[in-house]
């Protein structure tokens, strides 16, 4: 798409790990916010975060003392640095001011395997994966990356219920058009 005719018959769909990357990889041969333009919004989803059972933290507050009063010994996975999965554990670091280790996997299934199977401490999971193994008892939802309550999980706070204002980690999809 970045090589095509910027004549508005090329259209590009993509997610938020595009718009990450255009931060985080400085020799592309193409620059996001200059090259295209966003012309439509197509969804939005949000994560949840979910911790092994294991995990004696019963709510997000638990969940937050617990990881703080042991820093660093607790670790969470993601599908790859640089991805929404990733900068959201990220995120939430940075605003609560928790120590935790970062375990890149190559693939979100895989991280999700790991976190099933123990390894993993905590894990933030898109709303299909990470709400029915919480439902079913094989993992425990702490919280929703969105601002406000998800509908689909109406007992689930958003991460500002505990305190973390600033939290908000939406996943956009959106339509681009090739633009210079």
């Amino acid at each position: 798409v970045a090589k095509s005719a910027a004549d508005g018959y090329t259209l590009l769909m993509m997610s938020n790990t595009h718009t990450t990357n255009d931060t985080l990889l400085h020799n592309k041969p193409f620059q996001l916010m200059s090259d295209f333009v966003a012309v439509a919004p197509v969804n939005s989803s949000d994560l949840v975060m979910v911790v092994h059972p294991s995990v004696p933290a019963k709510d997000l507050k638990e969940f937050i003392a617990l990881l703080k009063a042991k820093p660093g010994d607790l670790n969470y996975a993601s599908s790859g640095p640089g991805t929404p999965y990733h900068m959201a554990g990220e995120l939430f670091k940075v605003l609560t001011g928790v120590q935790a280790t970062h375990l890149p996997y190559k693939s979100g299934s895989l991280a999700a395997t790991d976190v099933l199977g123990g390894q993993i401490d905590f894990y933030f999971a898109g709303m299909p994966v990470g709400l029915p193994l919480s439902n079913g008892g094989r993992l425990r939802a702490m919280a929703v990356t969105s601002t406000s309550r998800f509908h689909g999980a109406p007992e689930l706070p958003p991460l500002r219920a505990a305190g973390i204002k600033e939290y908000d980690m939406t996943l956009y999809k959106v339509v681009f058009l090739r633009w210079s």
